[in-house]
């Protein structure tokens, strides 16, 4: 859709446009969930660690957004909203994986009643929004798939992902 809407009104389409508009609505969101408005949108908007890797088209600006939206559903005690965020941020990027044990941590730190029925179906719907998103890709061919996301950046060959980051 983005690629319609910016191709139809501009006669172009750069993914970055995309990306800034995602990093956009999460700086909105957050704003909207903080009592700081200030700090955060000094903090968020214009932390260069954010920017540099927007300016050069790195995807992180959407699991970002969907990264606030589980923090503002979890301000509202929506657990359900939250689930899914968090299942479509690791649908998009799997580097958002260690942020799921941390997240099911702190669903039984905070529950109260029904603390595991509610862990179970939470972690039942994680796992079933990732099964749609990923289980096309598994049936077409399991070994690209598992290579592409782990064995890429980690096999140490010719064809490997060199560790970039911050720093150089």
């Amino acid at each position: 859709p983005f690629y319609l809407v910016s191709n139809g009104l501009f006669n172009l389409f750069d993914l970055r446009i995309t990306l800034v508009i995602f990093f956009l609505l999460a700086g909105i969101f957050g704003l909207l969930a903080t009592s700081e408005k200030l700090f955060f949108g000094i903090l968020f908007l214009l932390n260069p660690i954010f920017t540099k890797d927007l300016f050069f088209g790195a995807n992180d600006a959407v699991i970002l957004l969907f990264l606030v939206l589980v923090f503002v559903f979890l301000r509202n005690l929506q657990v359900l909203p939250a689930t899914i965020m968090l299942a479509l941020a690791t649908g998009v990027k799997i580097t958002i994986l260690p942020f799921v044990p941390l997240y099911f941590l702190y669903l039984a730190a905070k529950l109260k009643n029904n603390r595991f029925r509610i862990l179970r179906d939470q972690f039942a719907i994680f796992i079933l929004f990732n099964l749609v998103i990923y289980l096309p890709f598994i049936l077409w061919n399991w070994k690209d798939l598992f290579g592409d996301i782990f064995g890429y950046t980690v096999t140490g060959s010719n064809g490997s992902h060199p560790i970039a980051g911050w720093f150089g």
